[in-house]
C-alpha cells in the first residue's frame, strides 16, 4: 500500500497562490469600478456641458432677436420714441450712474420689455406669434416647458447723428436724425410657478449693444 505524504512547502505556495489570486482579483475589481465611475462622471459632464452650450446659445438669440424688435419698432413710430427716450422717466442700468450726476436732469432712457413687444405683435397679427401651448412672442423654448425666454432692451445715449443721413436736408434744423444706443438682455428661465415664483435662481442672460439711427425727427 503506498502512501502520499504532502509536503508542508507546497501546502504553504498553494496558500500563498491563493492568496495571490485574490488579491489580483480584488485590485482588477476596483480597477474596473474606478473605470466605471470615471465613465459615468464624464458622460454625465459632457452632457451638462451640452445642456449649458444649448442655454447659451439660446440666450444669445433672444438677446439678438430683442435688439432686432426694437429696431423694428422703432420703424414709423421715431417721433413718439423720440419724446419717450428724451423724457428720460425710466431707470436705466446702462446709464444709471449718471443720473446722480446729472441730477435734476435726467438722463435719456427708455425701456421696452418683451410683453409690450408681444402685446403690439398680438394686436396687429392675433395669433401669429407663439407656439402651440406657449402663444408669447418666443414660444416654447424646449419641448418640457421647462424654460421660457424673456427679453428687455435699454435705449439710452440719445443724440444727433454725427454726419448727415442720405436725404436729409442739411441746411435746416427742423428735421434730423437721430441715433441711440440699444442695450438688449436676453435671459431664458424657468416659468412662474404656481405660488408666483419667477423662477429667476437658475437662469442664463445675455446682453449685447448695437446703435441704431432713426428719424427724421423734429
Amino acid at each position: 500500500m503506498a502512501i502520499s505524504v504532502q509536503s508542508p512547502l507546497r501546502g504553504q505556495r498553494r496558500q500563498r497562490e491563493r492568496g495571490n489570486a485574490l488579491l489580483i482579483s480584488v485590485m482588477v475589481i476596483t480597477l474596473l469600478s474606478a473605470i466605471g465611475l470615471y465613465s459615468m462622471r464624464a458622460a454625465s459632464l459632457a452632457d451638462q456641458a451640452a445642456g449649458f452650450n444649448r442655454l447659451g446659445t439660446q440666450t444669445t438669440y433672444v438677446a439678438e432677436f430683442a435688439g432686432r424688435a426694437v429696431a423694428a419698432e422703432l420703424v414709423g413710430k421715431e417721433q413718439h420714441y423720440f419724446q419717450y427716450i428724451s423724457a428720460g422717466t425710466d431707470d436705466c442700468r446702462a446709464n444709471r450712474q449718471l443720473t446722480a450726476l446729472m441730477d435734476p436732469t435726467r438722463p435719456s432712457c427708455y425701456k421696452l420689455e418683451g410683453k409690450e413687444i408681444w402685446e403690439r405683435v398680438h394686436a396687429e397679427f392675433p395669433g401669429n406669434v407663439g407656439t402651440e401651448g406657449a402663444p408669447d412672442l418666443l414660444g416654447r423654448i424646449d419641448r418640457h416647458g421647462l424654460t421660457e425666454g424673456a427679453f428687455i432692451v435699454e435705449m439710452t445715449d440719445l443724440g444727433r447723428t454725427g454726419t448727415p443721413v442720405a436725404g436729409e436736408d442739411v441746411a435746416a434744423d427742423t428735421f434730423k436724425h437721430m441715433q441711440v444706443l440699444l442695450t438688449a438682455t436676453g435671459q431664458v428661465r424657468p416659468p412662474p410657478t404656481a405660488s408666483g415664483d419667477n423662477g429667476w435662481v437658475c437662469n442664463t442672460s445675455f446682453s449685447l449693444r448695437s446703435h441704431v439711427t432713426f428719424g427724421p425727427v423734429h
